[in-house]
């Protein structure tokens, strides 16, 4: 009783000890925040030696699953430059030194899923094993050899993309080379206890733009065979997640059926929408509940919130109806869907103004936890509708602080970024 108590204070201490230094880099331009991250890539070498990265940010948060420092991630910095992916990961205590104590995922292609998984595996010598983590395929296990691994005061890898691109089955390469590749990668490191043969701890998820990408883009153009969109703006209070829609194919995630359809959802450090992970209860979602805003002016032309909101992770919820809410402006009409059971607040033929509240955020109809559908739909010529946004905040990683952040005038809405509002004018 009394170590756990101790233990958690020293944690407590050594992380705000951190936290209070955390920068404002809206001043600074985008394109001096890409310079700098390139410069301090070429510094780095892969031994365990935290000072390499000075003058690099990092991303503070822990999921600690059992009291052990020397496996309790605290802190985490990624790093894309044109030969591959770097990580440093920092632990409440020194790192332990036990084979396959750390590992992290890596998601370089698509929204909400990790196609790789990085452990230090006694393979063979200077040998990282890539575990490929295909949808509905086998999972490979297969030797990454050319990755780099350490540690010493903090614990690193340096994984080239030449190598994981070999190790990769061809399909997947697109996305992580050449000119189709995504602009950015993201992390979720992890500690392992290999005595328990169970996780010791999730470290924050963080992710970076790939310094080598020329478009660096928070505000990827829409192809040019796309309809012409519609300019509004965020419908949902505070900072949100784009967990999902968008252009579907090779360019979006394949969770919805029809192009031009977005998932707005919450997600904290960890890239978990609750404190508990996945969470059972509506209450514990960090998205449960949050206002919804009418994203331009209109009339109300439809609506329900008759239906009774459900369990988080729920099997077999296709079926089940939806709360909605749905806005007419101009020929084109607006459906915010998944909103909570008895929260409408607008009703049929009521005019709203740009920012008045509609309802609020639930979990009514074939959806796996609390978060809302956004679609805009022309009923005359049954097509969905691209959007974007106007006047908002876009991040790569959750919270404020974030390095990559950037406030965008318009914004054609892409998967794994997180936005918010912003006032006009503001920052690069």
């Amino acid at each position: 009783m009394h170590k756990t108590l101790y233990l958690t204070c020293v944690f407590t201490i050594y992380l705000s000890s951190f936290i209070g230094r955390a920068e404002d880099y809206s001043k600074e331009s985008f394109s001096s925040r890409v310079e700098r991250a390139r410069r301090i890539s070429k510094g780095i070498r892969v031994d365990g030696n935290d000072a390499d990265w000075n003058g690099y940010p990092q991303r503070f948060g822990n999921r600690m699953l059992f009291n052990d420092p020397s496996r309790q991630l605290v802190s985490t910095r990624v790093l894309a430059d044109e030969e591959g992916l770097k990580v440093s990961v920092r632990t409440a205590g020194v790192p332990s030194r036990e084979n396959n104590s750390f590992g992290f995922r890596l998601d370089y292609a698509r929204t909400q899923r990790f196609e790789v998984e990085f452990s230090n595996n006694s393979c063979s010598a200077g040998c990282t094993e890539v575990t490929y983590l295909p949808k509905d395929k086998p999972v490979q296990h297969l030797p990454l050899h050319g990755a780099e691994f350490a540690v010493g005061s903090c614990v690193e890898w340096n994984i080239p993309w030449s190598a994981l691109a070999e190790a990769l089955p061809s399909e997947e390469r697109d996305a992580l080379l050449g000119t189709q590749a995504r602009s950015f990668v993201r992390v979720m490191p992890y500690g392992w206890n290999p005595a328990r043969r169970a996780y010791s701890s999730f470290g924050p998820a963080v992710a970076c733009y790939r310094t080598t990408v020329t478009e660096q883009t928070a505000d990827k153009p829409l192809p040019p065979d796309a309809p012409e969109p519609v300019r509004m703006s965020l419908p949902m209070e505070g900072q949100c997640f784009v967990a999902g829609g968008g252009m579907q194919g090779p360019d979006g995630d394949a969770g919805h059926r029809t192009k031009w359809c977005y998932d707005l959802n919450v997600m904290d450090q960890n890239f978990f929408p609750s404190p508990l992970g996945q969470g059972h209860i509506n209450a514990q979602h960090y998205a449960w509940n949050r206002r919804l805003y009418a994203p331009r002016a209109g009339i109300v032309v439809s609506g329900t919130d008759s239906n009774p909101d459900h369990a988080p992770m729920l099997p077999k919820v296709d079926q089940l109806p939806s709360n909605f809410v749905r806005v007419k402006f101009n020929d084109n009409t607006i459906c915010l869907a998944h909103i909570k059971h008895a929260s409408l607040v607008a009703h049929v033929s009521d005019h709203v103004e740009l920012g008045a509240e509609l309802a609020r955020v639930g979990d009514t109809g074939p959806s796996h936890g609390p978060h809302v559908h956004m679609m805009v739909e022309n009923p005359k010529s049954a097509v969905y509708i691209p959007i974007v946004l106007e006047d908002v905040c876009v991040s790569l990683n959750p919270g404020g602080g974030d390095y990559w952040q950037r406030n965008v005038h318009e914004w054609p809405i892409q998967e794994g970024m997180f936005i918010e509002k912003c006032l006009r004018g503001t920052g690069p």
